[in-house]
């Protein structure tokens, strides 16, 4: 009914139809006529005064909606009418001669009815509507709701995206990740991002991501951050299946420079804050991730004041992703629960970067082999060596060459993979070739082909006695009688199948006819009757069906005090009358 009733009214332009009350298809008609009278006076107008040369080459303009003369400024006492107004440069008035201006009113005042008569029809119809507000509401929900949906599926579709399972363990578990604003910014240039698997649970809360700087650290704490987000406000993530996520009430990050001069604070001030507002706040429903952990300060006393920021910070259980430069708190997630170190991998021989996050190490900076690579003095590093703690020199060669060895035992492995996929695809073509020759054995074995095989021999056999022995009419007498013979069972096999063929349709044609026969009775059992209260396809509103038409296929019925002509076929049975 509300959509038979706005189509009624509301045009496909969104315009109020002639047809929607008789008096504004009165005012229309009449409006159309005195336009049509108005145009062809003006224009009559128009061609007197242009062979008189007193108007401006564009001849016309429009003022407060009526038409009205472009007049060279020296000939407008010449024209009766009302001057509605004057040029910037005053060569020209705008004047709506006499003789228009009556007809101009009346087109002004059809106009104004127009309007009001249009107003009125609105109000009438926002009046109808307003009876049917709380399913509109409804159904402009669930159209967002919709497009919601269908927005998040498309996204989905695009970034190859999956909805990650919901961990209630506490597990974050990511599966070949990638970052979707730097696969979309690769993509543009041709290149493809290196995934991500990262995996945190409550034996493990806390991973110390170091290595050498534009190596992937700051991406791959950014990878986790965003893709948590985006899965706690119900987007698909760019992952491979089998990924878990944790939902976490709080979420904490301490990334870039927070410097102000405003407040007075320096970056690692504004960087303390913030670890004394995450000690404070942090708890076991907590993420946390912070970029370049302790840096701002003194190297020395500022990874101590790290280290036991981090120590304390563990108390509370949360989870988090930490980067950092610094020795003391990779040997602290070395020798301590709940954390473990984690480094970007580099390849020491060209110097660059793999972007490949590997768990359960700690990375070297490479410090001194990206200065002696871009060939900075072999002096000045020996120098820089010597004014370094013993210690932590050898401590960061002691990383650079447990990942050198990392490096070439993920050769080997890859190596291995590879001739490992060689042996199963060679295992697979000798299994599917054993399985075949298997099948073709046992279709050997069937009675039908140990039958044919039987035969065969006898052929044979019969073949060997007609090359040995000279009397060949006995030989070809007997070669007869067994083709005979198999050209009998081969016909008595056939007309065999045939008959089962045959009973097999008519059982087949007989359930057809009793679901048929079935599926009749429920249809005419669930047909409306006059009487029986019905409502039109999914709607809502129930109404009562009070006179049919089966040869136009229309049916009347009454919601309320508002009687509706539909299609018999939309009507569904809500529940039986009183049959009269």
């Amino acid at each position: 009914p509300l959509v038979s009733l706005m189509s009624l009214t509301i045009d496909e332009n969104g315009a109020v139809r002639s047809s929607a009350s008789r008096r504004l298809g009165e005012i229309r008609k009449n409006l159309a006529t005195e336009k049509a009278r108005a145009k062809k006076k003006f224009e009559g107008i128009i061609r007197r005064y242009k062979k008189l040369g007193w108007l401006r080459d564009f001849e016309e303009s429009l003022y407060n909606n009526r038409r009205v003369l472009a007049v060279e400024a020296e000939y407008k006492r010449k024209i009766k009418g009302i001057i509605h107004g004057i040029s910037e440069s005053g060569k020209s008035a705008f004047i709506e001669p006499m003789e228009m201006v009556e007809l101009n009113n009346l087109v002004a005042e059809l106009e104004l009815e127009e309007a009001s008569e249009i107003n009125r029809i609105l109000l009438e119809l926002t009046a109808a509507v307003a009876e049917y507000l709380p399913d509109i509401l409804q159904f402009n929900r669930s159209l967002g709701l919709l497009d919601f949906a269908r927005a998040r599926a498309r996204m989905g579709i695009e970034m190859d995206a999956v909805l990650p399972e919901m961990s209630d363990s506490g597990r974050i578990r990511l599966i070949r990740a990638r970052h979707p604003i730097l696969s979309r910014v690769l993509e543009t240039d041709g290149k493809k991002v290196i995934p991500l698997t990262i995996e945190l649970d409550r034996e493990i809360r806390i991973m110390v991501i170091s290595g050498p700087n534009a190596g992937g650290k700051s991406i791959a704490l950014k990878t986790l951050g965003l893709l948590q987000i985006m899965w706690q406000s119900g987007l698909m993530i760019p992952a491979a299946e089998g990924t878990e996520m944790h939902i976490f009430k709080k979420i904490f990050v301490d990334i870039g420079d927070d410097q102000s001069i405003e407040y007075e604070l320096s970056t690692y001030s504004s960087r303390l804050i913030k670890m004394k507002y995450f000690l404070r706040a942090a708890d076991e429903n907590t993420l946390i991730f912070i970029d370049e952990f302790g840096t701002g300060s003194d190297p020395d006393l500022g990874g101590a004041l790290a280290e036991v920021i981090l120590e304390d910070l563990m108390k509370s259980k949360p989870y988090g992703m930490i980067t950092t430069h610094y020795n003391n708190i990779k040997v602290f997630a070395e020798n301590n629960p709940g954390i473990m170190n984690g480094s970007m991998l580099f390849e020491r021989k060209s110097l660059k970067p793999t972007f490949q996050l590997e768990a359960g190490q700690p990375g070297s900076s490479f410090t001194l082999e990206v200065a002696s690579k871009i060939g900075l003095g072999k002096d000045l590093i020996e120098r820089a060596e010597k004014i370094l703690d013993h210690q932590k020199v050898k401590f960061d060669k002691v990383l650079v060459q447990l990942q050198m060895r990392k490096n070439e035992l993920n050769r080997k492995n890859r190596q291995l993979a590879s001739r490992q996929k060689q042996i199963s695809g060679q295992l697979k073509k000798i299994t599917e070739e054993k399985e075949y020759l298997q099948q073709k054995f046992a279709e050997l074995d069937d009675p039908a082909n140990r039958k044919l095989v039987e035969q065969g021999k006898k052929y044979l056999r019969l073949l060997e006695l007609w090359q040995k022995e000279k009397k060949k009419k006995d030989i070809l007498k007997r070669i007869i009688i067994a083709s005979e013979k198999m050209a009998e069972n081969e016909r008595k096999k056939k007309e065999k199948d045939k008959i089962e063929q045959l009973h097999a349709k008519k059982i087949r044609i007989k359930k057809q006819k009793e679901q048929r026969r079935k599926q009749g009775a429920k249809q005419k059992k669930m047909v409306p009757r006059t009487g029986d209260s019905v409502r039109i396809g999914k709607g809502k509103q129930v109404g009562k069906l009070v006179e049919t038409d089966s040869r136009k296929n229309k049916a009347v019925v009454h919601f309320g005090m508002m009687k509706t002509i539909v299609d018999f076929s939309d009507l569904v049975l809500v529940s039986r009358g009183k049959e009269k």
